[in-house]
């Protein structure tokens, strides 16, 4: 198998690509604000407490809602990657590029926006008066931003 990294960093177009696209959505400022808004959140969030009963709710209809969501954006993300021959060989698997437009696009973006939507995990946590974990603090602090900058990266192009 050959390396797919320097194929593409050989690419001058692909070198534009990365970084104009870390200028949008993954801009250092908008991920800083984002770990910001929810250590911000998390710690406020305490003082809105609805009851046990709207909790409860709350959890049943969020799990229910994000499940569905999630299985909507992968099946999207699978079909189109399967559409464009990543299954048939490891080459293809590991090496090749799905162009982020269209349906998939929107599925690649509503996965990002579904990491400040998994909040709410938290957000319950603290509502159901229990201590949240370390790992699962910084876990939510920074998936928005893994997700909007791993996002920004052609998947296929970082094999060996």
């Amino acid at each position: 198998m050959y390396t797919c990294l320097k194929k593409y960093l050989e690419n001058q177009d692909f070198i534009k690509i990365m970084f104009d696209s870390l200028n949008s959505w993954s801009s250092i400022f908008i991920q800083f604000l984002m770990i910001i808004s929810y250590v911000i959140s998390v710690k406020f969030i305490g003082y809105l407490t609805p009851s046990k009963i709207i909790i409860k709710k709350i959890q049943r209809i969020h799990n229910y809602l994000l499940s569905l969501v999630s299985f909507i954006m992968g099946t999207i993300m699978i079909y189109y990657v399967y559409l464009d021959n990543r299954f048939d060989s490891l080459d293809n698997m590991t090496c090749q590029i799905t162009d982020n437009q269209g349906l998939y696009r929107s599925a690649n973006k509503m996965y990002i926006l579904s990491k400040i939507w998994e909040w709410l995990d938290t957000y319950l946590i603290v509502w159901n008066k229990k201590k949240i974990s370390n790992l699962h603090y910084l876990h939510h602090a920074t998936t928005y931003t893994m997700a909007a900058v791993v996002n920004n990266l052609p998947v296929g192009a970082f094999c060996f």
